[in-house]
């Protein structure tokens, strides 16, 4: 199932729940892709750890989309989309 912005939300005690009021606010911590153009050893490459906050949009196999900005009517804009691999992992925050 997809969840779309007004999916699953977590709960203070972890357990998932149906909003249809609110959409879901997640923290998503993931792993920026890298690339040299120099001589950096391949040892000294790392990756970039990241974390974005906002709105759940729709989630799939391949992507996660989140968005930053909700306007006046709950229409959310500003959208970031992961693809699943970049992920290391999800916090869902209440609110």
């Amino acid at each position: 199932m997809e969840p779309s912005i007004y999916g699953e939300v977590r709960n203070e005690s972890g357990s998932l729940r149906r909003n249809e009021k609110k959409p879901a606010l997640i923290k998503v911590h993931w792993d920026d892709i890298v690339e040299t153009c120099d001589w950096t050893e391949a040892e000294d490459v790392k990756l970039p750890r990241f974390i974005t906050i906002g709105w759940l949009i729709t989630e799939n196999e391949r992507c996660l989309k989140v968005g930053h900005t909700m306007n006046d009517d709950g229409r959310i804009y500003g959208i970031t989309a992961f693809p699943k691999g970049c992920i290391a992992h999800i916090d869902y925050i209440t609110y």
